[in-house]
């Protein structure tokens, strides 16, 4: 049974990723899982669907989460635009990491792989604009799949660093 739901996860997830086609969204970069536009505005993505959470990080960007059938797709967004697109990988063990890596390699190629002290594997696709991180940490059960604008991404970590200035003038 677990091999079964595994694989057709994995058949959605390759369907999901090739969701290639021209974005109509202005700013938009990339389509995600059918329907986040990468770098398009919140507002068309809020016309047309209803987030389950919605909170207001430090750094001052949105996070909204949505619910996508049996999964839950957490959207991040700065200045008005869709910042990052993440979704929870199930189950979250070395299996599914490798399974969607080379899902992801079909599609972008081989990635740049990491891993930190505390044995956090994470694979990267780098594009123009935007990126693919996919990361596995195995002590907490979790495969992460995440695409993010880069200049967006960007501005939030300059506004964070402003943040984090104001709150803390020695840098600690």
């Amino acid at each position: 049974m677990r091999t079964s739901a595994f694989v057709a996860g994995a058949a959605g997830l390759i369907a999901a990723v090739m969701s290639v086609t021209a974005p109509a969204q202005s700013g938009c970069v990339k389509e995600v899982f059918y329907k986040y536009c990468l770098g398009g505005s919140v507002e068309s993505l809020l016309n047309k669907y209803k987030p389950i959470q919605t909170t207001v990080t430090k750094d001052g960007a949105t996070q909204y989460i949505f619910a996508d059938g049996a999964e839950q797709t957490s959207i991040t967004v700065v200045q008005g635009r869709v910042e990052s697109v993440m979704r929870r990988q199930h189950p979250g063990v070395q299996a599914t990491f490798d399974q969607v890596e080379r899902d992801l390699r079909t599609i972008y190629g081989e990635p740049r792989r990491t891993t930190n002290a505390k044995g956090v594997l994470v694979s990267t696709w780098d594009r123009s604009v935007w990126r693919v991180v996919l990361t596995h940490n195995h002590i907490q059960g979790i495969v992460l799949l995440t695409y993010r604008h880069v200049p967006l991404n960007a501005a939030r970590k300059s506004a964070a660093g402003t943040y984090g200035s104001a709150q803390n003038p020695k840098g600690y």
